[in-house]
């Protein structure tokens, strides 16, 4: 027990040094001091950051964002009720990664709510087919990957069907 309890303060007490450290490290951004902040940190910490401030630092640095980075910022402009925004980082995340499942579904969302149903439906036909060609892949990688999500995904893609009927 003695040991547990140890290694728990010791857990924390790291956890409070992280977090001492990802704040200087954000101070020196905010300051605009990238200098200084990669000479002491390195750009590693910029990792440990909540994903908003990493996605404004990254931008900010001019470093390219991913795919993944992309669709969130998407599902973000879609909760503050910005589609133009949304489609615009989904589609990005579409160039970068043209196999992004969700980025396709949520484009053929976000132009049915904005009353572009021709544009719905073609984004809605690419998710469906992707996924079916996803889904007749004999790749182990991908069956590992993917059939976990398969499940929910037929949900996804019954839906999608559903929408291009209507």
């Amino acid at each position: 027990f003695n040991l547990f309890f140890a290694s728990l303060m010791k857990i924390k007490e790291n956890t409070v040094l992280l977090e001492k450290e990802i704040k200087e490290f954000s101070a020196l951004l905010d300051k605009n001091n990238i200098n200084a902040a990669y000479k002491i940190y390195g750009f590693s910490l910029l990792y440990s950051l909540p994903e908003n401030e990493r996605i404004n630092y990254s931008k900010s640095l001019g470093f390219e964002l991913t795919d993944i980075e992309h669709y969130n910022l998407g599902v973000k402009a879609v909760s503050e009720g910005n589609l133009k925004e949304a489609v615009k980082e989904f589609k990005q995340a579409v160039k970068l990664n043209p196999g992004h499942l969700g980025s396709y579904y949520n484009l053929g969302l976000a132009y049915e709510e904005l009353g572009e149903k021709t544009k719905a439906g073609e984004f809605f036909n690419e998710y469906i087919n992707l996924y079916e060609k996803i889904s007749q892949s004999k790749n182990s990688f991908l069956d590992e990957v993917f059939i976990p999500f398969q499940a929910s995904e037929k949900e996804f893609i019954k839906e999608a069907k559903n929408r291009l009927k209507s």
